[in-house]
C-alpha cells in the first residue's frame, strides 16, 4: 500500500471498522503472505487496516485502493476456483443478501475457502429493532431513509441458528461484536456530525482518540453483530 493509500485509510481505520475488523486483522497477523479474499469490499473493505493486496468481490467495484484487484461478482456465483483463497471474509454482507439466496452464498463462500472463512452479521430481536430506531433518526436529519439500513431492514437480519447449520460439522467459533447499546449511540452521533462537513472533521478527530481506548468496552454485553471463524481447511489455516 502506498503513502497515499495509507493516508486516506487512517481516519477510517478509527471508527466502527476498527472494531469490525480487529479480531481479523489479529489471525492475518499470524500467516505468512496469505491470500485473502474480500465480498463486497467496495474497494477498501479491510485494506484501510491490512496494508497488503487484497481481491475484492463487489457488484460495484470501485478503484479507491490500489491494493485491491477488483473482480465484477456476486456472493451467490463468484468466478473463482474451488479453494483458492487461503482467507475469505464477509463482513456485514449476509444481511444485504435476499434470505432465499443466503445459503447458496455460504456455500460458495466455503467452496472458494481452503483455511478460514471469517462470517459477521448483525443478527437478533434487539439489533432489528435497533436498526429501525437508528433509521428513524436517520430520517428525521438527512429526509430520507439510511441507504444500508433500508436493506437490512426489508430483506430481515439473519438468524444466526439458521447460518450455523450451514456448516456441516465444521468447526465454528461465535464471538459478540460491538455492544448494541454503544452501536445505537454510535449510529446516532454519526447522523448528527455527519450533516455538516464541519461536524464530519469534528467526528473523525474525535474517533481518532476515542475508539481504541474503547475497545474493550464495546465488547461487553450483548452484542450488535456476530462474527463467526469457520475452519475449513484440515491443519492449516
Amino acid at each position: 500500500m502506498g503513502f497515499k493509500d495509507r493516508l486516506v485509510g487512517l481516519v477510517g481505520y478509527y471508527d466502527d471498522r476498527f472494531w469490525r475488523y480487529k479480531p481479523v486483522i489479529r489471525f492475518l497477523e499470524t500467516l505468512p503472505g496469505p491470500d485473502v479474499l474480500e465480498i463486497g469490499n467496495d474497494g477498501e473493505g479491510i485494506t484501510r487496516m491490512w496494508p497488503h493486496p487484497v481481491v475484492g468481490l463487489d457488484i460495484r467495484p470501485n478503484g479507491r485502493f490500489a491494493s485491491v484487484s477488483q473482480v465484477l461478482g456476486t456472493a451467490a456465483a463468484m468466478p473463482f476456483r474451488d479453494r483458492a483463497f487461503d482467507v475469505v471474509l464477509a463482513m456485514d454482507v449476509l444481511e444485504h443478501i435476499p434470505p432465499p439466496l443466503r445459503g447458496g452464498a455460504v456455500r460458495e463462500m466455503l467452496r472458494v475457502t481452503r483455511g478460514r472463512l471469517f462470517l459477521a452479521f448483525p443478527t437478533g430481536r434487539l439489533a432489528a429493532l435497533y436498526e429501525r430506531d437508528v433509521n428513524e433518526f436517520y430520517k428525521r436529519q438527512f429526509g430520507n431513509d439510511n441507504p444500508w439500513l433500508i436493506e437490512h431492514i426489508r430483506n430481515g437480519l439473519p438468524d444466526l441458528a439458521g447460518v450455523l447449520q450451514l456448516f456441516d460439522g465444521r468447526k465454528v467459533t461465535v464471538s459478540q461484536n460491538v455492544n448494541l447499546h454503544v452501536w445505537r449511540l454510535y449510529m446516532k452521533m454519526l447522523s448528527l456530525f455527519t450533516r455538516k462537513r464541519s461536524g464530519r472533521l469534528i467526528w473523525d478527530l474525535a474517533s481518532l482518540l476515542l475508539v481504541r481506548p474503547l475497545e474493550k468496552v464495546v465488547s461487553r454485553g450483548a452484542g450488535y453483530r456476530v462474527i463467526l471463524q469457520v475452519q475449513n481447511d484440515t491443519g492449516g489455516c
